[in-house]
């Protein structure tokens, strides 16, 4: 099996966790999660293939059944989709990089004991300062790339309904996996 068609085992993510620091950022469990939802990702051949279109009454049947089936393949597309739309526009591209930068200064300036803010006379702990940092770019970011992440998650949509509808779904197999010869 090639070494790019792999994913890196569990010892090796909770290695590169451990490298990253993120379990002191507490995204540690992202990392994990994203690891156990790409594990449900399909072979993008079987994905695009077999095309069709459905018989009378069928329509709902199909999309739901691949809707759950590819869900994984479907959240891939939309985040290509947005990273593309993202970098097509500068704008968006400095914002990120602007909060980026943001992030490395307020990680750095949080972990300073003596740094003790001050907001409306109340005295911001690390916890509290990190919920105020993510608020604020949650707000940035969405009043920033708002459009833009709406339009990736609209066409992916558009998109995933079109597949859902066109693409035949893979025969459930009956007598709970045995098929004819385990009968």
């Amino acid at each position: 099996k090639p070494v790019g068609d792999s994913l890196p085992s569990a010892s090796q993510v909770n290695a590169l966790l451990k490298l990253l620091k993120v379990e002191q950022l507490g995204i540690a469990g992202i990392f994990k999660t994203s690891q156990q939802h790409l594990g449900n990702l399909k072979p993008w051949k079987e994905f695009f293939l077999p095309i069709s279109n459905p018989g009378q009454g069928e329509t709902c049947t199909r999309l739901t059944q691949n809707v759950t089936t590819y869900r994984t393949n479907y959240l891939v597309i939309f985040l290509l989709v947005a990273v593309l739309m993202i970098l097509r526009s500068p704008s968006s591209v400095a914002c990120i990089g602007i909060m980026a930068v943001a992030w490395v200064w307020f990680l750095k300036k949080n972990e300073d004991a003596e740094w003790k803010p001050v907001v409306v006379g109340i005295e911001m702990g690390p916890t509290m300062r990190t919920i105020a940092m993510t608020l604020l770019t949650a707000l940035v970011v969405l009043g920033w790339l708002g459009q833009t992440l709406f339009s990736a998650f609209f066409f992916s949509a558009c998109a995933a309904g079109l597949h859902g509808i066109m693409h035949k779904p893979p025969e459930a197999e009956e007598d709970f996996g045995l098929g004819p010869e385990g009968v």
